[in-house]
C-alpha cells in the first residue's frame, strides 16, 4: 500500500480497513488450500486398481483411521494417492469402509 500503490489516504484507519479486507478473504478461503483426506473406517481395507470389487487389490490398509490424500470420488468409491514400493499411485477404496475427512 505504501510503496507500490501509494493511495492518497494512508492513514492508520485506511491501513486497518485494507487489512480487514485481506483477513476476510483469508478466513473465507483458507480451507481451499488444505488437502482433502480419506480415512479408513475399518481394519484391513483393500486398495484396488479401479472403482469396484471386480478390480484386483493392489495393497491393503491394515489400520482403521489411516488417512490418504483424496483424488476423486466415483459412485461409492474414493480414489486416493498412495505410495506402494516407493512409487506414488492412485488406488481406490470403497466408501463403505472409508470416509472423507
Amino acid at each position: 500500500m505504501l510503496r507500490y500503490e501509494k493511495p492518497s489516504n494512508t492513514s492508520d484507519a485506511a491501513k486497518e480497513k485494507r487489512a480487514s479486507f485481506g483477513q476476510t478473504y483469508f478466513d473465507r478461503d483458507a480451507h481451499i488450500c488444505k488437502p482433502v483426506m480419506v480415512a479408513t473406517t475399518a481394519n484391513n481395507v483393500n486398495v484396488r486398481c479401479g472403482n469396484g470389487k471386480d478390480f484386483g487389490a493392489i495393497t491393503q490398509i491394515a489400520k482403521s483411521g489411516t488417512s490418504y490424500p483424496w483424488v476423486t470420488t466415483v459412485g461409492d468409491w474414493h480414489a486416493i494417492e498412495i505410495t506402494i514400493n516407493k512409487r506414488k499411485q492412485v488406488g481406490w477404496i470403497s466408501g463403505v469402509y472409508s470416509k472423507i475427512v
